[in-house]
């Protein structure tokens, strides 16, 4: 930080002090999601399972003002549909958090868990069919 017209060092230096402490009470940290924490479910195609959940691996946290906390918005990303198999820990998407348009920060959605594919061709023709007919 660099801050000049100020007579001393020490004057300097207590200003600098003042200026970081403005800035720490104007941002405080918020949690958007606990590591392992459940996002969302995701539809998933041809699986064993109907669903799978989706996950954030990491702690998401973010430090906003009281101004754009009011003007948040978290947004959720992922390719759908989910084709079985699916692994465990596949990155699908993203989770986002916006201030009027702009992106301050995301981090990768990921799958809980893993779902085999059906075993039986008409299973899967019927779940081709729905999605045929209903989207992903």
């Amino acid at each position: 930080m660099v801050i000049s017209g100020l007579k001393s060092i020490q004057d300097r230096k207590l200003e600098a002090n003042k200026l970081m402490d403005w800035g720490f009470r104007q941002y405080k940290p918020i949690t958007v999601f606990d590591a392992g924490e459940k996002v969302a479910q995701a539809r998933v195609w041809g699986g064993t399972a109907r669903n799978v959940d989706l996950i954030v691996k990491n702690d998401f946290k973010i430090s906003l003002s009281p101004a754009e906390q009011e003007a948040a918005q978290v947004s959720l990303n992922y390719d759908a549909p989910l084709l079985a198999p699916v692994t465990t820990s596949k990155q699908v998407g993203k989770v986002k958090v916006t201030v009027n348009g702009r992106v301050i920060s995301d981090e990768g959605i990921y799958t809980a868990s893993e779902v085999a594919a059906v075993g039986s061709m008409w299973q899967r023709a019927a779940d081709s069919v729905l999605m045929m007919v209903f989207g992903g």
